[in-house]
């Protein structure tokens, strides 16, 4: 007669489980989301007619020089033209966003086809960048801001605006701002409101599609 031994899995040590309420997300955490505020971001003409770029991203935020309003009706897409986007955004979001503008430039290379100017993005190099490069036996590539450049700070604008009037902006609707590289950008006060939490809800669009 063969004998047959079964594993009796009900019998495991408690400590060769891992507790499934342990994968779970906790809901006591004391880490809070960072507030929100509502910015209109976007890049200026120059950058379109000069640069030659739409749009330029800049610590994983996207100005863009022109976008749409979408919204579906009757079974058919509207789509309404705005300048730049509302974005929401944090106070450490900002200083990303200045700190990449600061370290970013773009350099006339020659000309398109077309005869306009042709340009490349650059990265500022570093000082500990440069020794890095010389740690590990690699040629030595300086992107230092020379006179002709273009900085990114020249071509974009960040507008904090109050949650209380926020509404995205068509043109004609208001001068597009100027480029941070002249004015800044202005922080919410202290007590500004913020931006909703819950990211489902965006802005009414609903006034871009009144006939």
């Amino acid at each position: 007669m063969t004998s047959t031994t079964k594993r009796n899995t009900a019998s495991a040590p408690a400590q060769n489980i891992i507790p499934a309420d342990s994968l779970l997300p906790g809901t006591d955490s004391t880490l809070t989301p960072a507030p929100m505020f509502w910015f209109w971001v976007g890049v200026v003409d120059r950058c379109v007619s000069e640069v030659g770029r739409a749009y330029l991203t800049l610590a994983g935020v996207t100005f863009p020089h022109r976008c749409e309003g979408v919204r579906s009706a009757n079974a058919k897409t509207q789509r309404a033209p705005l300048v730049g986007a509302m974005v929401r955004l944090s106070i450490d979001d900002v200083h990303r966003i200045a700190n990449s503008a600061r370290n970013h430039f773009f350099r006339p290379v020659g000309k398109t086809d077309g005869g306009r100017p042709s340009f490349v993005a650059l990265e500022l190099t570093q000082p500990g960048e440069i020794e890095e490069m010389k740690r590990q036996g690699r040629p030595v590539i300086l992107n230092a801001f020379q006179r002709n450049d273009v900085s990114a700070a020249e071509l974009i604008y960040a507008v904090w605006q109050p949650t209380e009037t926020v509404r995205v902006v068509r043109p004609g609707d208001r001068e597009t701002p100027r480029p941070v590289s002249e004015v800044g950008i202005q922080l919410p006060p202290e007590d500004a409101t913020p931006a909703d939490s819950d990211m489902s809800k965006g802005l009414d669009l609903s006034f871009l599609f009144v006939s």
